[in-house]
């Protein structure tokens, strides 16, 4: 399916270097065939449009695309998220747009040749801090010597700046300019 609002990164696995497409939105089509496990939903778009969660490989040497199996806690259909590396085979997504609307979900997805398995973090018992909903944000992956921290700048009606600490699995808030 032509799609847009989608994310990409890339990854190597086993020596072989593939991009990952993950999410998205395009106009349905019957001449496209569905990816099995993925999810489909017309809800708050635009006639003719879905919103889904499907996960695709492209395997640079041979030019295959590859349905992967896809394990754990599967992000529902989403668009306008980030997808950022963390190392070459996995990676986190924060954000988005959803059925439900806007998300602050995080998933570290980790990355075989053939599979991914998804893990959804949860703010534990609503007590921490924890970056509100947001589509259309920035992010970018800080290594520093305590372990990788995702950097979060803003995004739709977001006028603030969090860092997740990965190995923790905690926020930061560092700015709010409102």
């Amino acid at each position: 399916m032509m799609k847009h609002l989608c994310d990409m990164i890339a990854i190597k696995v086993n020596g072989e270097d593939y991009l990952v497409v993950i999410g998205g939105r395009g106009r349905s089509s019957n001449n496209t065939p569905k990816q099995p496990g993925a999810q489909y939903s017309s809800q708050r778009l635009a006639p003719g449009y879905q919103r889904y969660n499907e996960i695709h490989f492209y395997k640079l040497s041979t030019g295959q695309w590859i349905s992967p199996t896809v394990t754990g806690d599967r992000p529902p259909p989403i668009d306008e998220f980030t997808l950022t590396s963390i190392n070459n085979s996995s990676a986190i997504l924060f954000g988005g747009y959803t059925d439900n609307g806007l998300s602050n979900n995080v998933y570290i997805l980790n990355f075989t040749d053939t599979s991914v398995n998804c893990s959804k973090l949860s703010n534990p018992g609503g007590s921490g801090q924890w970056p509100k909903e947001r589509p259309a944000n920035s992010s970018v992956l800080i290594n520093t010597s305590s372990g990788p921290h995702l950097l979060v700048v803003g995004g739709y009606l977001a006028y603030d700046i969090w860092i997740f600490d990965i190995n923790n699995k905690s926020w930061k808030e560092l700015v709010n300019i409102l």
